[in-house]
């Protein structure tokens, strides 16, 4: 995993939707393959106004990762809200299932935009599609 990784969060997160927190420790972040940094830092300079200065990203080196696990996003966000009761279930972290996978923006796939077109007016392509959670301690 050294090197092949990619992790962010957004720092001030609007949590004010939420009901209660998870029953576990750890930070949670969304993660991605290293392959696909240039991707994530034009999705975030095209939300810029969204997140402003507080996504903070880092690489595997950067991380003092003892242990990770993942999380289904969906039935985190169910949880937190209190759409449910039933509490996540923590997995053990699987490399090849738990990275964020990236879509082409509808734009793109409906519209027929060019990639080049979207991005000299300020967009991104692609935006990551949050299917897992990690939660690192």
């Amino acid at each position: 995993m050294k090197n092949k990784l990619i992790f962010w969060r957004l720092e001030n997160f609007d949590l004010s939707q939420c009901v209660r927190e998870l029953p576990y420790e750890g930070k949670s972040w969304w993660v991605c393959k290293t392959s696909h940094l240039p991707r994530l830092k034009k999705w975030v300079a095209a939300n810029k106004e969204k997140f402003g200065e507080n996504m903070t990203i880092k690489t595997t080196a950067e991380m003092d990762i003892k242990e990770i696990n993942s999380l289904n996003y969906s039935d985190v966000n169910s949880y937190v809200i209190g759409e449910t009761d039933v509490i996540p279930q923590l997995l053990d972290f699987d490399f090849k299932s738990h990275v964020c996978d990236w879509k082409l923006h509808t734009m793109i796939e409906i519209m027929g935009v060019s990639k080049h077109e979207l991005e000299s007016i300020g967009g991104a392509a692609y935006s990551p599609v949050p299917t897992y959670q990690v939660l690192i301690k």
